[in-house]
């Protein structure tokens, strides 16, 4: 049987609609988001709210952020780089716990197929778990490098225009 949406649009691409004309800073509201789906169930709101939202992140270069209990409000550019670092350090503590909840399984209780499923996705989500920390790291160094760099570049422009400054001054320097 064919997924059949309810009415006659998509609830995900009615919210398009709307947050496709949002401007930056701009909330729509929970009870906004219920009047545009009035006959929704519950659960079925996130799930077209997140299918609208990566349709504006694939097709408009914009996204929206979670306003916990009040709606979502859509995100200026600058503030993309850190609601990525913000999901990256989740991502960390999701397959951590993911992890833990493999390890923890009472092997004794397992028979002998869904004991080596269990080892082996143990080992996948370590092995995650610790790739994820040690791009995190990565990440954190190159982070420190670039602010070092600029912070040093910032130095030598000012050294440069008093070099400028001083050579004007003994006419050595013409400004044309």
């Amino acid at each position: 049987m064919a997924f059949q949406a309810r009415g006659e649009r998509a609830q995900w691409k009615i919210l398009y609609d709307e947050l496709v004309r949002m401007v930056f800073g701009e909330i729509i509201t929970d009870d906004e988001i219920a009047t545009l789906l009035p006959d929704a169930a519950p659960g079925s709101v996130a799930g077209a709210m997140a299918r609208a939202i990566k349709e504006i992140e694939t097709n408009n270069s914009r996204s929206l952020e979670r306003v916990r209990r009040v709606g979502y409000r859509m995100i200026e550019p600058t503030e993309h780089e850190p609601a990525a670092r913000r999901i990256q350090g989740r991502a960390v503590k999701i397959v951590t716990r993911a992890h833990r909840k493999a390890r923890s399984a009472d092997r004794s209780r397992l028979d002998p197929d869904e004991r080596r499923r269990v080892d082996a996705l143990e080992l996948n989500l370590l092995a995650q778990a610790e790739m994820l920390r040690r791009l995190q790291n990565k990440q954190e160094k190159t982070d420190a490098r670039l602010a070092r760099t600029e912070k040093d570049n910032s130095a030598i422009n000012d050294r440069l225009d008093e070099l400028e400054s001083l050579l004007r001054r003994h006419g050595i320097v013409n400004d044309d």
